[in-house]
């Protein structure tokens, strides 16, 4: 819906910062959009766009990763249509939209080089072979090692593909080129399938009394080929919502509005549902070949190597959301007071799943010893020879249990506002607000939450409370504002404004963190595989006697949620000065910043090993295995010189939520606007900002691709610096030209000739940090 239903909106306004007490439940942007309706005449629309590679020119990466240029369909269309129904008083409207896209993403994937694939077999070594070469020496020479490829990995090796031909080689850090590996280049075409549809329908109750009902359908379909072009990715999202509001005018002075609505939404992403490559749908190379629907993911690990991709993918995930919604807002005028005060009700039901099934994984890591004896070759060099020999370091397998796996979290959400805008001189207006909200405590309709107590603590020591208490109760959020005109002649502006926004913690916040943890979501590693062992076919007896008796709970992932959850919200404050220049044209000048605190940060590995705080900074390892306490130099026992390990042994990884973060943003900002006249309008604006915070993302550790996915919560200043989404610097540039209509080509000249309008939109700005 990102780029659909243009047509369905009479106007809208986008509320960045400071806005009144009327808003709540999160410190984000808000967009008020209101949808068209029907007349008392009929009038329609009909659109379609075409955009084609043939048009566009080459993409510079194509152009350097010598790829053709980049394939492009992009076709959006759509219609609109209103009327009466009983002319004064029943109307309809309607506009459906839909895009269908193909985009050739240049991409670029390590790959086994040809001699890994296949090489001369040496002296007493069954044909086929393949050479792993590795570096020794002062200075570096090349040392090459020839094996024999083991059948069932000659079959896994169809999942690379040969380097491109003219690619240029892979370095490794001292700058010898790796024999081992080259790039495959290709383009992964993405395939986006959207329709939108809104309809809307109106009825003038009386002169006093209005009702309107509003339906939206938005529906999307995403594909994508994962690595290597073996298996097809895929995103499905749709969103449905229903609203009825029904405004009654009691007296010029006082006006109430009415509304209910139901809103629906689901994300379905990473989603493997095709084999793109034959052998991605091998059931014989399966780990348990009478439920695997293909191979497992492999991971050479060390060699730089992109990991292969498997059906079903081990991390898809499924979320929805429900919310029914009911607000009433009444606006009244008394003197030089103006009044809006109301209420509002959101219960909201939460769907979160996230299969661990897949086909599991094999891991190659490790050193190789040869057949013939001799030193042994670790690194990069072990991995790969492992991989051909078929001596995995270790194999996964998920227990998935589909019905045990889905959480339904239900929550109820009340706000309460009141806003005065007081003309309190005839130049200077105050904005006075004040809102109130609280969350309930989530529950989860079927009991199944298990969360440790505390991060040291022992597994049977959980508790089923998504949240240990309400830190809501106390949500009282000022807002105030004002805005003033210094010289009382309607050509300068000053405002300003200071708010405090909650956000609630809400379900989504915790989805991550509720599924596909123990007791509730067991997986089985089967571990200690020597190098005299074989793989796949030695798996399956394995796992089922890891699933017949679970593994021992060091090693399984739990989940944790802050004990000592705070309040967390946001200050936001601005104050601009704005000029009129000329009748048609004014500059604003503005600084604008907020502050959260005690933002929610995701961890996927809170056990990790605590290092020594040291005046040159944390060093490991560390002379300890087990913390009683939050801090490692106090509540630590010892452990031996050298020694390390995990503040809580006596479980594996823990995914948790904490809410410790911090975030700054402050920002100069500088607009011109010139307001159609003449037939052109345009508009500037330049940004200088800087942001800053622990983590960036609420929902997941890693939501951007430059994201620190591991925060070391033990010290919250190690992580602080610029924010992921950091843009310095930006210039937007907007421009509108009504080209003037012929009057000299007749009438027929006119209509193909006139009412034509040119724009553009430009925009320039720094990149978002990348370390």
């Amino acid at each position: 819906g990102a780029n659909l239903g243009v047509d369905a909106i009479q106007e809208f306004t986008v509320l960045t910062s400071n806005y009144s007490a009327e808003y709540g439940f999160t410190s984000g942007g808000v967009i008020n959009a209101v949808t068209r309706s029907g007349t008392n005449s009929l009038h329609g629309t009909a659109f379609d766009f075409l955009r084609n590679d043939k048009v566009d020119a080459a993409n510079f990466f194509d152009n350097a990763n010598g790829i053709h240029k980049s394939v492009l369909r992009q076709n959006q269309f759509g219609f609109s249509a209103g009327g009466p129904i009983v002319k004064n008083k029943v109307f309809l409207f309607g506009d459906y939209e839909g895009i269908r896209y193909v985009r050739g993403i240049p991409t670029s994937n390590t790959t086994l080089s040809s001699a890994a694939h296949s090489s001369p077999c040496a002296s007493g070594l069954a044909a086929p072979c393949a050479s792993i070469t590795r570096y020794v020496g002062t200075p570096a020479m090349p040392v090459t090692t020839t094996v024999s490829i083991d059948p069932i990995i000659q079959k896994f090796l169809s999942f690379y593909p040969l380097p491109t031909p003219g690619a240029p080689p892979v370095l490794n850090n001292d700058g010898t080129v790796n024999l081992n590996v080259g790039l495959f280049n290709y383009q992964a075409l993405n395939r986006a399938q959207q329709d939108f549809f809104t309809g809307r329908g109106d009825w003038k109750l009386a002169n006093n009394d209005s009702l309107f009902a509003t339906f939206v359908h938005d529906n999307s379909n995403l594909t994508f080929p994962l690595v290597f072009n073996n298996t097809l990715g895929q995103n499905f999202s749709y969103r449905e919502s229903v609203i009825v509001e029904e405004t009654h005018t009691f007296s010029p002075a006082f006006v109430n509005s009415f509304r209910v609505g139901v809103t629906r939404t689901r994300s379905d992403g990473n989603n493997t549902p095709r084999a793109l490559n034959p052998v991605a749908s091998d059931t014989t190379l399966a780990q348990v070949q009478a439920t695997d629907v293909g191979p497992p993911a492999i991971t050479l690990s060390g060699t730089g190597i992109n990991g292969t991709s498997s059906l079903h993918s081990p991390t898809h995930q499924d979320y929805g959301l429900q919310s029914g919604q009911i607000y009433d807002d009444a606006f009244s005028a008394r003197g030089n007071h103006n009044l809006k005060y109301g209420f509002s009700f959101i219960r909201l039901w939460n769907f979160a799943y996230s299969s661990r099934g897949g086909n599991g994984t094999g891991v190659f890591s490790g050193s190789f010893t040869p057949p013939g004896g001799g030193a042994a070759i670790s690194g990069a060099a072990g991995a790969l020879l492992r991989f051909l020999t078929n001596h995995p370091l270790r194999a996964t397998r998920y227990a998935d249990y589909p019905n045990i796996n889905k959480r339904y979290v239900r929550d109820n959400v009340y706000g309460g506002y009141f806003q005065d805008d007081w003309r309190f001189r005839p130049n200077l207006t105050l904005n006075l607000g004040l809102r109130y909200e609280i969350a309930a405590l989530p529950t989860e309709k079927y009991g199944r939450v298990a969360y440790l107590n505390s991060l040291y603590s022992t597994p049977d020591d959980l508790t089923n409370q998504i949240l240990p208490r309400n830190v809501t109760t106390t949500n009282f959020d000022p807002r105030i504002g004002f805005a003033w005109d210094p010289f009382s002649n309607g050509k300068t502006a000053v405002r300003g404004g200071f708010g405090l926004f909650d956000v609630l913690p809400l379900p989504y916040e915790l989805n991550l963190s509720l599924i596909g943890n123990a007791p509730l979501q067991p997986f089985f590693p089967v571990v200690g595989q020597s190098q005299t062992g074989t793989w796949p076919y030695s798996v399956p007896s394995l796992v089922a006697r890891a699933l017949a008796t679970p593994q021992g709970t060091q090693g399984r992932q739990y989940g944790y949620r802050d004990a000592n959850i705070q309040r967390n919200y946001v200050y936001q404050y601005n104050l601009n000065i704005q000029r009129q220049l000329t009748p048609s044209t004014t500059f604003t000048i503005a600084y604008a910043g907020s502050r959260g605190l005690r933002n929610p940060i995701q961890l996927d590995a809170t056990n990790g090993v605590i290092g020594r705080k040291t005046p040159a900074g944390y060093v490991w390892p560390v002379p300890w295995t087990f913390c009683s306490g939050p801090d490692p130099a106090a509540g630590c026992t010892a452990a031996g010189a050298g020694l390390s390990g995990a503040p809580n042994p006596n479980v594996g990884p823990i995914q948790s939520v904490i809410w410790a973060s911090s975030s700054f943003y402050n920002s100069l900002q500088l607009r011109f606007d010139k307001r159609m006249s003449r037939g052109f309008q345009f508009q500037t604006s330049f940004t200088w900002g800087k942001s800053l915070d622990n983590t960036s993302a609420s929902f997941a550790g890693d939501t951007f691709q430059n994201s620190l996915a591991t925060i070391p919560r033990y010290d919250m200043s190690l992580s602080r610096g610029l924010s992921d989404f950091d843009i310095r610097r930006a210039l937007v540039i907007n421009a509108l030209w009504n080209a003037p209509s012929p009057k000299s080509l007749g009438t027929l000249g006119n209509r193909l000739l006139g009412g034509w309008q040119f724009g553009t939109i430009s925009t320039l700005s720094d990149g978002v940090p990348f370390s």
